[in-house]
């Protein structure tokens, strides 16, 4: 549909954005209704009137073509606002499509998640890959972005991801290979950051890299820690190598993956939830009474307040070691 009209008629009057702008706040036309009939009972003498501060006469015809501005910003408006609101249930679809439908079930183990997504959806994603020799590939990661591009690149790393791990026994050189694809597959800027680790649950032995990804938080004899290894976020540059690192986890620990959603979150002063206090929860939680992803959202609401609005996505992925 062409504007060919109003720019005329706007070019006619002089009338500019950003005098329009100004317009709207020294009037009383702003009020969001469908354009009218012009009325003379608001003009000074002989019908005409000066706009204060602009310069501009004042008219019917020119009172008619602000209401029909007004009223073409609205709608274009409105019509952006249902758009990204469509395309963030989309990208919803997207994510929620993509997590796991199930929880792997491993004998003397016991593994959860939790999801909770912000209502601007971000990039989140976990999965669980498991081999024939009954070892357990976990992945954790977080795609920059909110909405449909962050839901893109999650989908685009998990399937890489899952398309190279048959063929690759090291974490750090499976990070590796997809950090080469990603590079040459998403958009400029855009990155994403990855915790990928392979549990051999006969011995607990888990063998991991990390790709910029929060740290893991291991609970150990009442202390809790954090499962170190470098390496840079996935798609920022070609020929980057991951570190390797193994742990042990023994009867009785727990280990914690998370995204930043949890430790980012503010409470009403603006303090952040923070690593320190997430380390001092974990050293405190005993595994016996309740889950640990449960322990620890309530805690994060009793932080945030009451009202809270979600920042964030937040994930949880929970492994603990029965005690023997």
């Amino acid at each position: 549909m062409s504007n060919r009209p109003h720019a005329v008629a706007a070019s006619a009057s002089g009338l500019t954005y950003a005098a329009y702008v100004k317009l709207r706040h020294s009037t009383d036309l702003a009020d969001g209704t469908p354009p009218v009939a012009p009325s003379p009972r608001r003009q000074g003498r002989g019908g005409r009137g000066t706009l204060p501060g602009l310069g501009l006469e004042r008219s019917p015809a020119f009172d008619t073509l602000i209401r029909n501005l007004t009223w073409r910003f609205r709608a274009a408006e409105a019509r952006e606002r249902e758009r990204i609101e469509q395309e963030l249930q989309v990208a919803q679809r997207i994510q929620q499509e993509l997590l796991p439908e199930t929880i792997p079930e491993l004998e003397g183990w016991r593994i959860a998640a939790y999801y909770g997504p912000a209502r601007e959806v971000g990039g989140d994603f976990y999965d669980f890959l498991e081999f024939p020799d009954g070892r357990l590939g976990l992945v954790v990661g977080d795609a920059t972005g909110h909405g449909m591009p962050a839901a893109l690149v999650m989908a685009t790393t998990r399937g890489m991801l899952r398309a190279v791990v048959q063929s690759l026994e090291s974490p750090g050189e499976m990070l590796a290979r997809v950090n080469e694809a990603l590079v040459a597959d998403i958009p400029p800027g855009t990155f994403v950051t990855c915790f990928y680790g392979v549990l051999d649950p006969e011995s607990g032995r888990l063998v991991y890299a990390n790709a910029g990804h929060n740290l893991p938080c291991r609970r150990h004899n009442g202390q809790a820690d954090e499962l170190r290894a470098r390496g840079m976020p996935l798609g920022l540059m070609t020929g980057m190598t991951y570190e390797e690192k193994e742990a042990v986890l023994e009867a009785g620990d727990s280990t914690l993956f998370y995204s930043d959603g949890l430790v980012e979150a503010h409470d009403p002063q603006g303090e952040m939830f923070g690593v320190p206090q997430l380390r001092r929860l974990l050293a405190e939680h005993d595994a016996e009474e309740r889950s640990l992803a449960g322990f620890l959202m309530d805690k994060l609401r009793s932080f945030t307040g009451y009202g809270w609005e979600q920042e964030d996505d937040i994930t949880l992925v929970t492994l603990q070691r029965s005690a023997q």
